[in-house]
């Protein structure tokens, strides 16, 4: 069996070096180190603390660590270097005290050793003289915990002040966006807990847990969510169970309205189709009264004497500008449905004509090779990647031929298999 050292520790950690920098330290170059120290000691399994954590407590207050995972984290302690028996004991319980003493000795000095090599991290993130109050000439910084280490950092070098905390509290305040994952949002919050007590003014577990909550709230949309929160215990609307509660929540919501924006994204695509079917026959019917007025104002047999042609064609030519003027709006409103359809990632339900061919053209047509276009299907004329139609589909794929149609237009396939089968 392998034996630990603080060579070892490090080399099993996820940032085996972190981030160091000659500058003087900032808040910010600070947060940098200490999250990749955070990664490197969660990943040390432990069973304290709730067991998912590793040896997190090692870096964080006792209120924080209880804030963060709903639970409190007690280091192992000493057990001393030899068993401390009762008189007279039985062999059984000597043999009992001594397995209890060896696997609390080996848990205690895995968690120095743990510490050591968080440590030896911590100090190669500034120059020294940044943390040289803290050295002892005799022992070095091994009285010193980790949390007072960074903390030092912090009170020194972390340069907060007022205007940092009402900054932290808008976004800590700011309302929770649904095109983000709900990670992004807890992350968001605990940021804005380390900024505000790394400048000395810490938020209390109810605190977080209530702004965190008035953010969810200001989205409206998780409304079961909300109603059962509210229905908590005081004691029971913690940090650790809110995170636990929305995670559900926020998931379920994003999962019904995936399949209401789906059924609802069928109802607007048919809607606005219909639209546009309703548009184009107006304006077909709109375009045949024009020509029937041409016809019957050309059929007429007797021409008027010259003031009443005038005042005729005065007339006609005023009726001809009204309809002129109806036409474009009706163009340009014909447009717009277009480009709403498009946007809404739908396509009108339009299929292309058929070529009309003489006799000769269409023997000749028929001689021609099938071609496959994605949005067209199986025709004569020409490929996906030709493709100009306008009715072209938005997910159209220029890389969809006769072998690998990738799911597009199936029309006229029973033609094409039966001129390969011929």
């Amino acid at each position: 069996m392998t034996t630990q050292t603080v060579d070892s520790i490090i080399a099993s950690f996820p940032n085996t070096k972190i981030s160091s920098s000659d500058e003087e330290p900032t808040y910010n170059l600070i947060k940098i180190g200490e999250k990749e120290l955070i990664e490197n000691i969660t990943s040390i399994r432990s069973e304290l603390g709730g067991g998912q954590h590793g040896y997190l407590g090692l870096m964080l207050s006792t209120a924080k660590y209880h804030t963060i995972t709903g639970f409190y984290f007690t280091p192992h302690a000493n057990p001393g270097p030899v068993p401390e028996f009762p008189a007279s004991p039985t062999q059984p319980q000597i043999a009992q005290i001594n397995a209890t003493h060896k696997s609390e000795l080996k848990l205690w000095r895995e968690q120095e050793l743990v510490k050591r090599a968080i440590k030896n991290q911590l100090t190669n993130i500034f120059h020294p003289r940044y943390i040289a109050d803290l050295h002892d000439n005799y022992t070095g910084y091994n009285n010193v915990s980790i949390i007072d280490m960074l903390q030092h950092l912090h009170d020194n070098y972390g340069d907060l002040d007022e205007s940092d905390l009402e900054a932290n509290e808008k976004t800590l305040t700011q309302e929770f966006d649904v095109t983000e994952p709900f990670s992004m949002f807890v992350r968001r919050i605990e940021d804005c807990m380390d900024l505000a007590e790394a400048a000395g003014a810490p938020y209390t577990d109810r605190q977080i847990a209530t702004k965190a909550f008035n953010s969810i709230l200001k989205a409206d949309l998780f409304h079961d969510g909300v109603r059962d929160w509210r229905r908590k215990a005081s004691a029971d609307k913690t940090w650790a169970n809110f995170k636990l509660h929305f995670t559900v929540e926020v998931k379920e919501c994003k999962k019904n309205n995936k399949t209401t924006s789906k059924t609802a994204g069928h109802h607007v695509a048919n809607t606005a189709n219909q639209t546009l079917i309703d548009a184009q026959n107006e304006f077909k019917d709109f375009t045949s009264q024009i020509i029937e007025e041409c016809k019957i104002s050309n059929q007429e047999n007797e021409p008027p004497h010259m003031t009443q042609q005038a005042a005729y064609t005065s007339s006609y030519s005023n009726e001809v500008k009204e309809m002129k003027e109806q036409l474009k709006l009706l163009l340009e409103q014909n447009k717009l449905l277009v480009q709403k359809l498009t946007v809404s990632g739908t396509e009108p339900s339009r299929k292309p004509r058929k070529p009309s061919y003489s006799d000769q053209e269409r023997k000749e047509y028929n001689k021609k090779p099938f071609l496959y276009c994605y949005t067209c299907g199986y025709q004569k004329d020409h490929k996906s990647s030709d493709c100009s139609a306008s009715w072209k589909a938005r997910n159209h794929k220029n890389t969809a031929t006769l072998t690998n149609n990738q799911g597009g237009n199936q029309e006229r396939v029973g033609l094409y298999k039966r001129s390969i089968n011929v």
